[in-house]
């Protein structure tokens, strides 16, 4: 492809029709919805408005490019989505010539012929692959998640997580670093997911998204193809509903719920089977959770218990009725009897807060991203995850150790002043 690329480079300005042209030929046959003279003037359209709004003066060179590619596909996907010829078309010398066209003179001659082919391939596979996910994640996700105020944080959950994915795919890569395979891309997928799931450090993943719904949808999405063409060329697709993709699920789910998605009692607690894509459903062995903290006997607070009872005796005045000067004569009697309850119940829970004052101490750092799960305490130290140069979630020492136990290549930082 590079060879191609270099063969039409330099392009000269009006182009564009001419290498659209030759883009659309192969796929002639298969184009029934409009004439070719329709379909390869929107596509000209398309590579010409991308580039509109392009931050020119404060955007690199790959960013730009990165940035021109989005904006084509974003829309050519969007428009011609149910084309059976979509996967057919080569657009790399389009978006070639788009960008010797579209982009400043001065800026394109300013880059090495070599790192200019090398940029735009690059942003043209990323970019396409990416925007075809997500329209793809979109009429996918309408057909199982039908609450409305799921269904934004699980799209972007899926987005995000398949994006950081592909970033570390690549970052394997060029780092020469072990590559991922097919197993290893849909480990890391399924664990972003459930990471941006639950990122708010209150939210379990399964109570916006259950395992099996989780697990419905990514057989749906890798069936429709949307694993990276890099790994999937030398060996061809997965088979048909993977199992690959229920051990993911399974093993990032683990700790939250059980295989419907419903919440688990104690789910830090006890030992797990290890697997390396989580047989046993959790952590390994090793990683064993301390006993949660029993709940202590005082433990509504008193001024909640006093307002209640008030409240209560308030209430039954109101039921029973009255009015005139008996129900008035009455007032002050009720009101002290409401003052009266109050005070009981404060009683009793300063008596049962006496009695166990170390157990109504808290028992979790209040950062902590496990939220109720957190092993820890509020006097450990933090650690935040860090991810190819970007900062992710907090986590108490107690909690980090756990999870660098069950998976080594995590990366973070110490923490001391909160969030990044």
């Amino acid at each position: 492809r590079s060879v191609a690329m270099a063969m039409a480079a330099p392009a000269p300005t009006g182009c564009i029709e001419q290498v659209v042209h030759e883009a659309v030929a192969p796929i002639a046959k298969m184009e029934r919805t409009w004439p070719l003279p329709k379909l390869e003037a929107h596509l000209c359209k398309y590579l010409r408005s991308a580039a509109k709004n392009l931050d020119t003066e404060n955007r690199t060179w790959p960013e730009l490019v990165n940035d021109y590619c989005d904006n084509v596909f974003c829309v050519l996907l969007q428009a011609l989505n149910d084309r059976p010829w979509l996967n057919e078309a080569d657009f790399l010398l389009c978006i070639d010539a788009g960008v010797r066209e579209t982009f400043p003179a001065d800026l394109v001659a300013e880059i090495p012929e070599q790192e200019l082919q090398q940029t735009v391939m690059r942003a043209h596979d990323r970019s396409y692959e990416e925007q075809r996910y997500i329209v793809m994640l979109w009429e996918i996700m309408g057909q199982i998640i039908t609450d409305p105020r799921s269904k934004k944080k699980v799209h972007d959950a899926f987005e995000v997580g398949r994006r950081e994915a592909v970033a570390r795919m690549y970052w394997c890569f060029e780092n020469d670093e072990e590559p991922l395979n097919l197993e290893g891309f849909v480990m890391q997928w399924v664990t972003s997911i459930v990471s941006h799931l639950s990122s708010d450090g209150v939210s379990k993943p399964d109570h916006v998204l259950s395992a099996d719904e989780a697990t419905q949808l990514l057989h749906m999405l890798v069936n429709g193809g949307t694993l990276p063409v890099p790994l999937v060329a030398p060996i061809g697709p997965p088979p048909q509903n993977w199992q690959v993709v229920d051990e993911a699920v399974s093993t990032c789910y683990g700790p939250f719920c059980n295989g419907s998605g419903r919440k688990r009692k104690n789910a830090w607690k006890g030992n797990q089977t290890p697997s390396a894509f989580g047989g046993g459903g959790g952590w390994p062995s090793a990683a064993v959770a301390a006993t949660p903290a029993p709940v202590a006997k005082g433990s509504v607070r008193a001024t909640d218990r006093g307002a209640y009872a008030g409240a209560e005796a308030m209430a039954k005045k109101q039921r029973l009725g009255g009015g005139g000067e008996g129900a008035a004569q009455d007032d002050g009697k009720e009101e002290a009897e409401a003052l009266e309850a109050a005070a009981a119940a404060e009683a009793v829970d300063e008596e049962g807060a006496a009695a166990s004052e170390d157990e109504k101490k808290p028992r979790r750092h209040p950062k902590c991203a496990s939220g109720e799960e957190c092993l820890g305490s509020p006097d450990d130290g933090l650690m935040q995850q860090t991810f190819l140069g970007t900062y992710g979630d907090l986590f108490c020492m107690s909690c980090w150790d756990m999870l660098k136990g069950a998976d080594p290549s995590l990366e973070g930082e110490p923490c001391k002043w909160g969030r990044r």
